[in-house]
């Protein structure tokens, strides 16, 4: 069985609207870590930065997000290439 999930946490806009914010990282992070060691889940993290303590994958709290990168991890989640289709697919934004 394939659990799939991406996971986004965006703390930085492009948008004088939007100020910056703190709880999306933060709440992006837990629910991947949560999915991977409950729920069995291969979790992709949007923005991705390498943690150098565990040299694991988390989420960057100060990173940016292009709409051209969404889009395209997005379809690698719902739409994947060749035979590979997950049984579960969760998006969590």
């Amino acid at each position: 069985m394939s659990r799939d999930a991406l996971v986004v946490g965006i703390n930085n806009y492009k948008s004088e609207v939007l100020p910056h914010l703190s709880a999306p990282y933060h709440d992006a992070e837990e629910i991947s870590t949560r999915l991977e060691t409950d729920g069995d889940f291969q979790v992709w993290r949007m923005p991705e930065a390498i943690d150098k303590a565990t040299n694991k994958p988390i989420i960057g709290k100060t990173l940016n997000v292009s709409l051209s990168r969404l889009q395209a991890a997005l379809v690698k989640l719902f739409k994947p290439d060749g035979d590979y289709i997950p049984e579960t697919a969760l998006f969590y934004f």
